[in-house]
């Protein structure tokens, strides 16, 4: 397993995450972090370090992928992919941001490990690449919307960096 999230929503806990030796998803869940039980719900197919957003609307979302980064509609439940509900991308080529601004050609890692959040109404994905012959690089990109569009730049590019989030 990859990029794991955890979240907090409505009293309950949740962490996610991918497995590519089982070509699935995995969402467990708990009321009691500490003592369970927990319950593990699977989705068929690996969406790559996806992350979860409880949005304000009570709709529940997962953004995963490499490189081009997408949005994916969950059941309320947090159990399902929603029958009907979105799944597109939201940030094409997520990797152009860091190699046009440090000046590099080509990537060790494409942009990955989404972590998405909502804070005072706009909606934040914090990202990761390693641009050959540069430093690994954690990209921020954000929006008014959902559905975007988004604006992104680089936030740090150093050396031991991998994958996070924002901390309040």
């Amino acid at each position: 397993s990859w990029a794991s999230c955890i979240r907090y929503h409505n009293e309950t806990f949740y962490v996610s995450t991918f497995s590519s030796t089982t070509n699935k998803t995995y969402i467990w869940s708990t009321k009691d972090i500490e003592k369970g039980p927990w319950t593990r719900s699977a989705l068929d197919g690996v969406y790559h370090d996806m992350s979860l957003l409880f949005d304000d609307d009570g709709r529940v979302y997962m953004t995963s992928g490499s490189k081009d980064i997408k949005i994916t509609e969950l059941t309320e439940d947090v159990t399902a992919i929603k029958s009907g509900g979105v799944q597109q991308t939201i940030i094409p080529n997520a990797t152009k941001v860091a190699t046009d601004k440090l000046g590099l050609s080509g990537v060790i890692v494409e942009a990955e490990g989404s972590h998405i959040q909502k804070i005072n109404g706009k909606y934040y994905v914090l990202l990761i690449t390693w641009p050959t012959g540069g430093s690994r690089t954690e990209l921020c990109f954000r929006s008014d919307s959902l559905l975007g569009p988004y604006e992104g730049d680089v936030v740090v590019n150093q050396n031991g960096v991998a994958q996070g989030g924002i901390v309040d």
